[in-house]
């Protein structure tokens, strides 16, 4: 099976497309703490483990900000998304949240005098107090459970691409940038590899942007018996991605690393 994201759980920031390949990122909202917003979004199922090789997947990065901190996470959770807040998600599905102002514009039965006017009936209803039972699903939402807003509280997670850092199952390991190569105002793709070895790799461009061993920093690998699901955080640049269902993991010869061009920043040159 085609490897998807999952409706739910997902982050409160993210929505998807074409049946369920692409990932999207909502714009923000005002007064909205960005780092407590949630932006997460996981595959449907665990991601394919290729005969020995490993657990593999690519995403094809369409639309991205090369001025954020971050560009994106990704990498694999061995947590089932699916026992993440899903009285969050499947409330979220059923019941959409209802804004203040839609609430406050909504029409409520009442009865008037007959002589009483169309506009003097539709200004009285928008001036009326509203009953309890008309804010009610505006407090449902307001309690439904939230995904965590980063990944170190996703037990048995490992994900790269923050600003030289990784979270190993809730550590955080510093590493090199791994986005050097990337240019702004391009489409690219990034694949993550999980190796029977328990060890992360990233590639950008099928080129080696990231290998990380964590053996030698003292820590335990991946455990790759286990089923691994594709982990996305769509925090910082990323606007848009797709997965892309038929990549294979690279060849020995795409596993070079390339020498970064004009040695710019994170995000390569921006000039």
């Amino acid at each position: 099976m085609a490897v998807r994201f999952r409706d739910t759980p997902c982050g409160s920031k993210v929505h998807f497309a074409r049946s369920n390949l692409q990932v999207n990122l909502r714009h923000p909202e005002p007064g909205v703490i960005a780092r407590d917003t949630s932006k997460f979004a996981f595959s449907a199922e665990p991601v394919k483990k290729f005969a020995g090789k490993g657990h593999w997947f690519e995403l094809r990065v369409e639309d991205f900000s090369g001025a954020s901190l971050n560009l994106l996470g990704i990498g694999f959770t061995s947590t089932d998304p699916g026992t993440l807040a899903p009285a969050y998600g499947e409330a979220r599905r059923h019941h959409p949240p209802t804004s203040a102002a839609a609430i406050h514009r909504r029409p409520r039965r009442g009865t008037l005098a007959r002589s009483a006017s169309f506009m003097a009936k539709r200004t009285w209803l928008a001036l009326r107090p509203q009953s309890p039972s008309a804010t009610r699903p505006q407090q449902e939402h307001a309690v439904e459970p939230e995904l965590p807003g980063v990944p170190d509280e996703i037990p048995k997670s490992y994900v790269a691409g923050y600003t030289r850092s990784c979270y190993w199952d809730g550590v955080r390991q510093e590493i090199e940038p791994m986005f050097k190569t990337v240019k702004p105002y391009t489409i690219f793709q990034i694949g993550v590899w999980a190796t029977l070895a328990g060890c992360f790799e990233v590639y950008i461009d099928r080129r080696l942007a990231l290998a990380f061993d964590p053996s030698l920093r003292g820590l335990e690998p991946i455990n790759t018996e286990m089923p691994l699901w594709a982990f996305v955080d769509c925090a910082g640049g990323l606007r848009k991605a797709t997965l892309l269902i038929d990549s294979v993991p690279p060849n020995p010869d795409e596993e070079g690393t390339p020498e970064p061009p004009g040695g710019g920043g994170e995000f390569g040159d921006f000039e």
